[in-house]
């Protein structure tokens, strides 16, 4: 990972959405490169448990982990049910985004919500019940209007909810619930050495 925030290494160490990690500023703004190789193949779980003993031991990472009450976006099946495709291809499932897209093959609906976690800025909580893998496909381009543009912080949320309620038989909605956060209580401003 390159020119990455520490926030990022924490989120994706602890397998979380960026807006639940809860930390100092200067963790969102300091950038850093890490290059690591592991001893043998490992899979994506041990890769995650080797970030969360470097962070702890490099940069001296001490969370605690807490419920609280936030607002979020919960993503629910649409009355009509879902449009996602179903599959049971095995392999790897491949995740892409391009400019207010975003395609999978093989993919759960996880990678979906933290992106738009990211791009809302919020939580958003999976409450489909949808647990398989599917490929599906979700352009927002086409929601984007000039009233979007002008007023994109009322719009935008609008736009985002009609792309997945018309492409994927997902309901977007705002609520209020009691989530699990990551607060960080310490953290070194710069790595120990190698």
């Amino acid at each position: 990972m390159r020119a990455t925030p520490l926030v990022e290494y924490v989120r994706w160490a602890y397998d979380t959405q960026l807006s639940q990690v809860i930390a100092p500023s200067w963790v969102s703004e300091a950038r850093f490169d890490i290059t690591a190789t592991a001893g043998s193949p490992a899979t994506e779980a041990e890769m995650r448990r080797m970030m969360q003993t470097l962070l702890a031991e490099r940069f001296k990472l001490v969370l605690r982990s807490e419920r609280r009450e936030l607002p979020v976006l919960e993503i629910t099946e649409s009355k009509h049910g879902h449009k996602l495709q179903p599959t049971d291809v095995e392999g790897s499932p491949n995740f892409r985004m391009g400019t207010l897209t975003a395609t999978a093959s093989g993919a759960t609906l996880a990678p979906l919500l933290e992106i738009l976690s990211g791009f809302m800025k919020m939580p958003v909580v999976d409450r489909t019940g949808l647990n398989g893998k599917y490929n599906y496909t979700v352009d927002i381009n086409s929601f984007i209007t000039d009233e979007v543009r002008r007023n994109a912080e009322v719009e935008l949320p609008v736009a985002v909810a009609q792309a997945l309620q018309e492409q994927l038989g997902l309901k977007m909605s705002p609520t209020k619930s009691s989530i699990e956060v990551l607060v960080v209580e310490h953290m070194e401003k710069q790595p120990t050495e190698n």
